[in-house]
C-alpha cells in the first residue's frame, strides 16, 4: 500500500512538473525560383518556372491541401525569359502555368547558350550551358507479359554510346487517358506523367552498348508510353545522382 501511494505521488509530481507550451515563432523560408529546361531536338526549347514553398505554409488543420489550385499558384508567370547565342537573343513565349517556349531558337551542338530569367518581382537568374550531341535509340520495344493473376509491362531499350565521355538520362512518360499521349501539350498539366528516370554513365556500358529489358512498375498495358534518351553534362549527372540517392529524383 505504501508503494502504491508513493507511485501515485511520484506520478502526480511528474504531471505537475510539465511546463506550459512555449509559443514559437519560426520564420518561413524565402520562396525562390526553380528553373527546369528541356530541348526537343529541332522542334522546341522549353523552360518551366516554379517557386519553392515553406512546409509551414501548409496547415492541414485549417483545411490546406496540396491541391491543383495551390500547385498552380507556385508557377511563375509574366517573367522575361531569353536565350542568347551566336550574338543574338531570342525571347521565349509565355504560354501560361509557368511555361515558356521557343520554336525559333537554333540548336547547334557544341554552342554555348545563356539563359536569363527576370521575374515580375525583379529577381534575375542566369545560366550558361553547352548543347550536347544528340543520342538516338537503336531499339525501343514494349513487351506485355500476361498471366492469370496479373499483366506486367517491360521495355527493351538499346542505344549506342557516343564518342568520348558521356552521361545519359532516360525518362519514361506514361499517359493513362483514352486519347493517347498529347504531344501538343506534353509538358503541360494533364495526365502525362513521368513514371521513371534512370541515370547511365558510359563507364557502365559493355562495348559501348546500352541494352536492357526494364520492368516498368505502375505502367499498364493500356497506357501510352514515351521514352526520351538525353545526353547530359557530367555536372548535371552528378546533381541528379545526388538527388536519386536522397530518394527525390524528379518525382
Amino acid at each position: 500500500m505504501k508503494k502504491l501511494i508513493f507511485a501515485i505521488l511520484c506520478l502526480s509530481g511528474l504531471i505537475g512538473c510539465i511546463p506550459d507550451p512555449l509559443p514559437l515563432s519560426i520564420p518561413q523560408a524565402e520562396s525562390k525560383v526553380v528553373v527546369f529546361s528541356q530541348i526537343i531536338p529541332n522542334r522546341v526549347m522549353l523552360v518551366s518556372l516554379t517557386r519553392t514553398f515553406s512546409a509551414l505554409a501548409i496547415n492541414t488543420r485549417n483545411g490546406d491541401t496540396l491541391g491543383q489550385d495551390f500547385l498552380n499558384s507556385l508557377t511563375e508567370d509574366s517573367a522575361l525569359v531569353t536565350v542568347s547565342y551566336d550574338g543574338k537573343t531570342d525571347t521565349l513565349l509565355d504560354v501560361g502555368l509557368g511555361l515558356y517556349v521557343s520554336i525559333n531558337t537554333l540548336q547547334t551542338v557544341g554552342n554555348s547558350y545563356e539563359l536569363k530569367v527576370k521575374t515580375n518581382k525583379g529577381e534575375v537568374l542566369s545560366s550558361i550551358t553547352t548543347i550536347q550531341q544528340q543520342v538516338t535509340a537503336d531499339t525501343v520495344t514494349p513487351i506485355i507479359l500476361r498471366t492469370f493473376a496479373d499483366t506486367a509491362v517491360q521495355l527493351r531499350l538499346r542505344f549506342t554510346d557516343l564518342p568520348g565521355k558521356n552521361f545519359y538520362m532516360l525518362n519514361f512518360y506514361t499517359n493513362s487517358g483514352t486519347g493517347g499521349l498529347d504531344f501538343n501539350n506534353f509538358f503541360k498539366n494533364g495526365t502525362n506523367l513521368l513514371n521513371r528516370t534512370d541515370l547511365v554513365s558510359d563507364f557502365e556500358l559493355e562495348n559501348g552498348i546500352y541494352a536492357k529489358t526494364l520492368d516498368l512498375d505502375g505502367v499498364r498495358a493500356t497506357d501510352s508510353l514515351v521514352v526520351s534518351v538525353s545526353n547530359i553534362s557530367e555536372d548535371y549527372f552528378e546533381y541528379l545522382n545526388q538527388r536519386k540517392q536522397s530518394g527525390k529524383l524528379l518525382q
